[in-house]
């Protein structure tokens, strides 16, 4: 949870590795680095600024009036419990860890099967 009114730092990248594309309900596939994080239950509305309360949508569907999720509720709040951290670190380490350099015998068709 943040006590800033925007999505920033831990928070903003907790929601966009667990949402990772717009969540709109139109099955909006924009990806992550494309969407805003926005709040389910807006700032001035009481909502606080907390992975419970955010979700990535795509600058359509978060900035036009016409096309924003009016009827989506945030996740329930819940103690976070040590699986819950080993997944976000296992992701944060997938997502950050660049692909060793490949082994050029990887596309050998004749090794395929060795």
């Amino acid at each position: 949870m943040s006590h800033k009114r925007t999505f920033t730092g831990a928070v903003r990248t907790a929601v966009k590795v667990r949402d990772r594309h717009c969540q709109h309900p139109s099955a909006c596939d924009v990806t992550m680095d494309d969407c805003d994080v926005d709040h389910i239950i807006g700032h001035p509305a009481g909502g606080e600024t907390s992975q419970c309360n955010g979700r990535l949508e795509c600058p359509t569907h978060n900035r036009h009036a016409d096309r924003h999720d009016h009827h989506a509720q945030p996740d329930p709040t819940r103690k976070v419990t040590f699986l819950d951290d080993l997944r976000a670190r296992l992701r944060w380490h997938h997502l950050r860890t660049e692909p060793a350099d490949p082994d050029p015998h990887d596309n050998d068709p004749r090794l395929r099967f060795i």
